[in-house]
């Protein structure tokens, strides 16, 4: 319809609702992601498990290498030392030391050492092993040679104990190298000249 007047036509403003769009997960798709991050979980607890178990095979491991180098050391210088032993037992060893008495006890994983003097202990030292160690003394001849073997059992069919340490000394053999109190050093050292020129 035309305007005659001329004025420009006022039309009424024209309002349209327009629906509010509100986005959202599905059942399914919370399931999925609940089930992805069960998963996940179950792999970070599995990892972190698997890391203890690991660090505490390595401290034991450690521990363990520990006592035997301390072990090492000190059954070789009491050995080199004596003046003789006895084995009263398979499982004790007896160790003569100038006026002490040097005894080591074995046993299914551990080894104590005790010194006594007079028949009375003066002190005592305990290497500890694990649960998989076994333990063996060896009395050697021709030369005469002490032993200590200490193995480890892996528990599986088929494969045998793996030697963790062999300990293998000469009894007395600091005692020879030594000169007597009774003999002066020249003495000594033309003795040794004399035994290796035998050997």
């Amino acid at each position: 319809m035309n305007n005659s007047t001329g004025l420009p036509e006022q039309t009424a403003p024209i309002y349209r609702n327009r629906a509010r769009v509100c986005t959202g997960f599905t059942l399914v798709e919370l399931v999925v992601a609940m089930s992805f991050g069960s998963v996940l979980m179950l792999l970070a607890i599995g990892i972190v498990h698997q890391s203890l178990t690991f660090s505490q095979l390595g401290q034991a491991r450690a521990d363990q290498d520990r006592a035997l180098v301390r072990l090492d050391r000190q059954f070789r210088q009491d050995v080199h030392r004596s003046e003789g032993f006895e084995q009263s037992d398979p499982q004790t060893l007896q160790l003569t030391i100038d006026d002490s008495r040097v005894v080591y006890t074995f046993g299914t994983h551990t080894i104590q050492r005790q010194t006594e003097v007079n028949d009375k202990q003066q002190d005592r030292e305990l290497f500890e092993l694990n649960d998989r160690s076994q333990i063996e003394l060896l009395t050697l001849d021709a030369p005469q040679r002490l032993g200590i073997v200490v193995r480890s059992d892996p528990q599986l069919h088929g494969v045998a104990p793996r030697t963790d340490r062999q300990i293998i000394a000469v009894p007395g053999l600091l005692r020879k190298r030594m000169p007597s109190p009774k003999e002066s050093p020249a003495e000594s050292a033309d003795s040794a000249v004399t035994g290796d020129d035998a050997q």
